[in-house]
């Protein structure tokens, strides 16, 4: 019998599931107050994975989340010009 897979959608349990909602308004909140980053493109895979990371500790889930996004802001990555692709 195989071990069942948590952290992923579908399999979350109940203290998982309570860690990404307030994991999501955590981020909703720093968001209004101080990163004013579109968080829209995020979806509840990307704050899972992050989640996952770090096992669930909302704290420092956040603290690598605002690390992501602070460089997101600072290198200006959502600005670069993505070209399409050639076939030849």
């Amino acid at each position: 019998m195989q071990p069942q897979v948590t952290g992923y959608l579908g399999s979350l349990s109940q203290e998982e599931t309570n860690a990404l909602v307030l994991f999501k308004e955590d981020a909703r909140i720093e968001n209004e107050k101080v990163w004013h980053y579109d968080l829209k493109q995020f979806d509840d895979y990307d704050y899972l994975r992050f989640l996952r990371a770090r096992k669930f500790d909302r704290v420092k889930t956040f603290k690598m989340f605002d690390k992501y996004i602070k460089w997101r802001i600072e290198s200006k990555v959502d600005d670069l010009l993505v070209l399409p692709s050639t076939n030849t």
